[in-house]
């Protein structure tokens, strides 16, 4: 059986109206279908399980990421946060979720979704109203759900940066199944659970003081990683994300300068 591949090459710019006029397709056709998708994610799956083990450790890990575009026309124009500048910018921002092979140390794209225009910037629902408006929180956790019926089952952790370290985020990744990982701020405020006896009247006690990360030793070692690096941990609670959480922290021991 021979397989035919049929190409073509069309002058001036790839748009809808111009593919029509080098095939028998309607612009209306061509419109059509890519509005409906191209499935990438089904392909880029297969291709995902034909390179890692069965048994190998995966994670999901989840970012966005930057598009420089001048215009006024453009899809999804809007300003979002470009992390080479640390700023703001005008231009198209992706949703990106990827599948992460820890014994390759290896990391295959998944799905990418363009984020929607004007996410941040809609006003509030009023009391009248049954919906609420949507934030760029939302389209990102709404990109994860869509992309978990393409996770493989031995994936269980969704990994994301410290700009995803909210209430929402974190309450919807766990709705979905997942354990949840990022880093947190600096400024965290993090408690201590307590564990110790209780008043036989009155309120139960449930904290045991604020973390102070300066001083791990309420910490738990659990291995030293290199030289002058150990890495310690404690389950907390997070006032901002309202749960109790796994810290896992990394303590560098930095040698006195003799002057």
């Amino acid at each position: 059986m021979t397989l035919m591949t049929t190409i073509f090459v069309v002058c001036g710019k790839v748009n809808y109206t111009n593919l029509s006029r080098y095939s028998d397709r309607s612009e209306r056709t061509y419109r059509r279908h890519f509005e409906s998708g191209l499935g990438l994610e089904g392909l880029n799956q297969a291709l995902i399980e034909q390179v890692t083990a069965d048994d190998s450790t995966q994670i999901a890990v989840v970012d966005f990421t930057f598009t420089e575009k001048s215009g006024r026309h453009t899809y999804g124009l809007d300003g979002f946060y470009n992390g080479k500048t640390q700023w703001a910018e005008r231009g198209l921002e992706w949703s990106v979720v990827a599948v992460v092979d820890l014994a390759q140390k290896t990391g295959y794209a998944l799905s990418a979704q363009q984020t929607e225009a004007g996410l941040g910037a809609q006003e509030p629902a009023t009391a009248d109203e049954t919906t609420t408006s949507k934030s760029q929180g939302d389209f990102y956790l709404g990109h994860l759900a869509y992309c978990t019926a393409f996770f493989l089952a031995v994936i269980r952790y969704g990994v994301a940066d410290g700009f995803y370290r909210k209430y929402k985020w974190v309450t919807g990744v766990v709705q979905l199944g997942f354990h949840s990982i990022g880093r947190l701020r600096r400024d965290a405020n993090l408690k201590f659970l307590y564990d110790g006896p209780q008043k036989r009247r009155g309120n139960r006690r449930r904290y045991d003081g604020k973390v102070n990360l300066a001083v791990p030793s309420r910490f738990t070692l659990v291995e030293t990683l290199e030289e002058g690096v150990s890495l310690y941990t404690a389950v907390v609670w997070s006032v901002s994300l309202k749960r109790r959480i796994r810290l896992a922290y990394l303590l560098k021991e930095q040698e006195a300068l003799v002057i």
